[in-house]
């Protein structure tokens, strides 16, 4: 039988400083030490979680992949409408970070 093994992965741009989130899914048969090896080497990334379904790796690319994009989306506009308020841009920046990273630590 000609059986491939295939790990599609779908890394985000905080991977480079070891803060992303990669979803991955894993075509063929492994076995359990090699599951644990491939998620070791994605987590190293950040963190990585299997999905169970090949064509869940587009859900992965929409929601993750392109996440950071939608949040950098974000933080512009909020900073640009604290700027349009009067605020000048170095304050509503930190307001902006601060707000965010609060946010997070909520969730």
């Amino acid at each position: 039988s000609n059986e491939y093994r295939v790990v599609r992965a779908m890394p985000n741009t905080p991977a480079k400083l070891s803060k992303g989130m990669m979803g991955y899914f894993l075509g063929g048969l492994y076995s359990d030490q090699e599951k644990d090896q491939i998620y070791r080497m994605l987590a190293a990334s950040g963190s990585a979680i299997e999905v169970k379904q090949e064509e869940d790796i587009d859900k992965v690319t929409a929601l993750s992949g392109s996440g950071p994009a939608y949040f950098f989306y974000i933080a512009k506009a909020m900073v640009e409408a604290g700027t349009d308020m009067g605020l000048d841009e170095e304050t509503a920046k930190k307001l902006v970070e601060g707000t965010m990273a609060g946010a997070y630590e909520i969730m």
